[in-house]
């Protein structure tokens, strides 16, 4: 007993510097930033001046996502909220 309870412990503590070390932030041109301290690793989500999406980190991975494509994202995303609501009725 005295061992599951030494494990969990263990288990949360490392669970708990884990997350410490992730980070979430906007930056001044309101750009979502993600960082993790550990591994060195930055992303960003950023709007160009088309109002597309535009991933970016610090491995070179990049992806864009169209307007319209987020335009279309947006919608599902409100259709599911409208459908969860009415499941909670």
């Amino acid at each position: 007993m005295k061992r599951r309870i030494l494990y969990v412990l263990f288990l949360l503590c490392t669970v708990t510097l884990s997350v410490q070390s992730q980070h979430m932030e906007t930056d001044i041109p309101s750009d979502l930033v993600y960082r993790h301290q550990t591994n060195n690793y930055k992303a960003y989500l950023r709007n160009n001046i088309f109002e597309n999406l535009v991933f970016t980190d610090t491995r070179n991975n990049s992806i864009k996502m169209d307007k319209s494509y987020c335009t279309h994202v947006r919608v599902f995303a409100a259709l599911l909220n409208q459908f969860f609501d009415l499941a909670e009725w």
